[in-house]
């Protein structure tokens, strides 16, 4: 029988008091990402002892607001300790994936079999997460030995180095916990482990992507009667479709297109604005926060409800901008820069509304020059315009103290900033709202 929970994983609005939530405190996978962060998906390399001090200092601020914070791996271990339908589930995908090879492979691979039902919680963790394949090979034992000793090689197939980002495996609609199918091959294994926990508490499913689609939770924000969906590198148009169909019922929903900057060449770069959070996000009821060039020229298309599972476009309220669809809705809109926006200015977390926690512009300003330096190296004739664009409106800012999260908009409009050092983490690509997944709200 499974565990009661608390969790009640229904969202109808983004600015719903944050109650309940889980993040994931990094481990010996993101020194294994850092061996190569591009592969990865990470952006650059950071101080991986730095990340998990300010990981440490994001617990603790999501605390001392009231908010119920959990950790994935504990809670994790509880579920496959006491649920043996779950820990049978996870028995058997590691059976099936974890990889025996050369001189003992059937006996390491029965082995394997033998003591998989008497692994605790903590070692079926750390195999989901690291995925290991095992070979031995004989060599012998010196010149002239005729004795053979077996070496044994550890290969691990994809750590899963991005799971800290705790958000873009599921998205609480107002129908459910809605679990994604990642774009990205590295990432894809991550959804097995939170939906066993989350399944294990006795929370339901309202929808689990299916193949071909692709949908990540850092593309959905949910907005009262209506809810934002991103298309992006990691949410296609069939993710869209399904979540339409099957994970949510709000009286309208908008698809947001592929952001693409008119200052860089070919417009589209998934690796600025991964996600729809990286660019837009609301920290309060009627107010809105985005890149305004971005949201200024990235389109929506409209959908409104005509029953269960049904929705139908309104093609006369499509083709807007983001930014004049959510003044329709008659939303206050902050507009950043762009350099605001490569410092993850818009991926704040909201706790309440007009109560956030923001990503410290101020403190990770040298990563942020560091990283216009690189585009500009990279690719002079595709970021050339992009970059100086960003290193105006940056000696602007500087120069008028006018900085996320220290804007003086944000003051004018009632919205409580608690600035957070997440100048290491933000290396993996994401800030506060990327990293935890918000579970319970209202």
């Amino acid at each position: 029988m499974k565990e009661s929970s608390s969790l009640v994983m229904v969202v109808k609005a983004e600015w719903g008091k944050l109650r309940e939530a889980y993040i994931h405190r990094p481990g010996i996978e993101m020194f294994l990402g850092l061996l190569e962060p591009y592969s990865f998906l990470y952006d650059r390399f950071f101080s991986m002892n730095e990340a998990v001090f300010e990981h440490m200092g994001l617990e603790h601020a999501l605390t001392r607001s009231g908010v119920d914070v959990k950790r994935l791996k504990p809670s994790f271990v509880r579920v496959v300790e006491k649920e043996e339908i779950i820990r049978q589930r996870v028995i058997q995908y590691i059976l099936k994936n974890v990889r025996y090879l050369g001189a003992s492979a059937k006996s390491g691979k029965e082995y394997l079999e033998r003591v998989v039902n008497s692994m605790d919680g903590e070692t079926l963790f750390n195999i989901l997460l690291l995925n290991p394949s095992i070979e031995t090979r004989m060599k012998k034992n010196g010149a002239g030995s005729q004795r053979r000793i077996i070496y044994p090689y550890v290969t691990l197939q994809v750590p899963l180095a991005n799971l800290y980002y705790l958000r873009d495996q599921q998205a609480a609609t107002d129908l459910g916990l809605v679990y994604g199918r990642m774009a990205k091959p590295q990432r894809r294994r991550e959804v097995l482990i939170t939906k066993v926990t989350f399944e294990g508490l006795g929370v339901p499913t309202a929808w689990t992507t299916r193949a071909p689609a692709t949908f990540e939770g850092g593309d959905f924000i949910p907005a009262g009667e209506f809810a934002l969906i991103g298309l992006s590198d990691r949410t296609n148009r069939q993710g869209v479709d399904q979540l339409l169909r099957h994970g949510l019922s709000y009286d309208e929903v908008v698809v947001v297109s592929k952001p693409a900057h008119p200052l860089i060449a070919g417009g589209y770069d998934p690796m600025l604005y991964m996600h729809l959070d990286t660019y837009f996000n609301i920290p309060g009821e009627g107010l809105a926060v985005g890149a305004g060039t971005l949201i200024d020229n990235t389109n929506v298309q409209v959908y409104v409800k005509m029953g269960k599972n049904k929705y139908r476009l309104d093609e006369a309220a499509s083709g807007v901008s983001l930014a004049q669809y959510l003044k329709q809705k008659e939303f206050n809109l902050i507009k950043l820069s762009t350099f605001e926006q490569l410092a993850y200015a818009p991926n704040f977390l909201t706790l309440d509304d007009r109560k956030i926690l923001a990503v410290d512009s101020e403190r990770n300003i040298k990563t942020t020059l560091a990283k216009i330096q690189r585009l500009r190296a990279v690719d002079p004739h595709k970021y050339a315009a992009f970059c100086d664009q960003a290193m105006y409106e940056y000696n602007k800012l500087k120069a008028a103290r006018d900085l996320f999260p220290r804007k003086k908009e944000l003051e004018e409009w009632g919205v409580d900033v608690t600035p957070l050092d997440l100048d290491a983490l933000t290396g993996g690509y994401g800030a506060a709202r990327c990293m935890v997944a918000a579970v319970k709200r209202g």
